[in-house]
C-alpha cells in the first residue's frame, strides 16, 4: 500500500499485468539516481539525474476483488505484515471506497467485465476520439492523456439523493486496451434497495448525461445483494382525443 497515493503497488505478478488488462493504472514517478561521469580533466565524478520510473498500481476494490479468491497477497505500507481481508475491508473507507460501491464492483468484475472508474473527462475525450479518430502523430500523446485521467478518476459514490454515474463498463474482449478503449458498453450507477431516494426526474437527467450509452442502475440491499436495471428513456406516448360530435 502507497499511503500517499491510496493505491497498492504490484511488486510481483506473473503473465500479463494486471494493469495492463484494465484492471489498474500506471504511474510515472521522477526518482534521482547517482551515475559516475569523466570530468575533462579525466577525473571522475559523481552526478544526480532524475530519472522517469513506472510502477503498475491497483485500486483498493480490485485488490480486495482478488485477495477475496486467493489470487493476490497484499502487504502494508512497510512491506513488513501480510493484510488479510477482514484488514483490507476496513481500508475501504480511509481510501473513500462504500461497501455498496465495492459491491457492484466484485458483481461486475466476477462476470470478466473490464470495470473502470467514472471519469467524466475521459468520457468527453473518448467521445471525441470515436467522432473524428485520433491521428497516428497524436496517438502516443492521446494515450498519455487517457492513463492521467485513469489515476486521477475520484472514488465512486452512493449519493444521498439522485443517481451518479460509478462505473465504465466494458464488455469481455481479450483485446481491451484501457489507454484506448473507446466508449463504454454501459454505465453503471448505483443506489440502495430498501432506501433508494431517486426520483423520475433524477433518471431523466443521468440519462441525458449518458449521451446514448447504455445505462445500468446496480441496487444493493443490507444484505450485500446486487441487482441490476437497465435504464432508457422511451419518453410518454401522447394520445390524440377526439372531440365528441355530441
Amino acid at each position: 500500500l502507497d499511503p500517499k497515493l491510496g493505491l497498492f503497488r504490484i511488486t510481483r505478478a506473473k503473465g500479463k499485468t494486471l494493469s495492463s488488462g484494465g484492471f489498474g493504472v500506471a504511474i510515472s514517478t521522477e526518482n534521482v539516481s547517482s551515475f559516475e561521469e569523466k570530468t575533462p580533466t579525466g577525473d571522475t565524478t559523481v552526478v544526480d539525474k532524475l530519472l522517469p520510473t513506472t510502477h503498475q498500481y491497483l485500486f483498493v476494490e480490485e485488490v480486495l476483488f482478488l485477495h477475496e479468491r486467493g489470487l493476490l497477497e497484499c502487504k502494508d505500507a512497510s512491506l513488513s505484515e501480510m493484510l488479510d481481508t477482514s484488514q483490507l475491508y476496513q481500508l475501504l473507507p480511509p481510501l473513500q471506497i462504500s461497501l455498496p460501491i465495492y459491491f457492484v464492483y466484485a458483481h461486475l468484475r466476477s462476470q470478466d467485465f473490464r470495470v473502470l472508474r467514472h471519469s467524466t473527462n475521459r468520457l468527453e475525450i473518448l467521445r471525441k476520439q470515436d467522432a473524428s479518430g485520433v491521428p497516428d502523430s497524436k496517438l502516443k500523446e492521446f494515450k498519455r492523456t487517457i492513463r492521467k485521467t485513469l489515476e486521477k478518476a475520484p472514488p465512486p459514490i452512493v449519493p444521498d439523493n439522485g443517481l451518479q454515474i460509478c462505473f465504465d463498463v466494458y464488455m469481455p474482449n481479450a483485446s481491451f486496451s484501457k489507454l484506448n478503449p473507446g466508449l463504454p458498453d454501459f454505465l453503471v450507477a448505483t443506489t440502495y434497495y430498501s432506501e433508494s431516494r431517486v426520483s423520475f426526474v433524477d433518471c431523466q437527467k443521468i440519462l441525458e448525461r449518458c449521451e446514448g450509452i447504455r445505462l445500468k442502475v446496480a441496487t444493493v440491499s443490507d444484505s450485500g445483494t446486487v441487482v441490476m436495471f437497465g435504464l432508457t428513456n422511451f419518453g410518454v406516448p401522447v394520445f390524440e382525443t377526439k372531440e365528441n360530435p355530441n
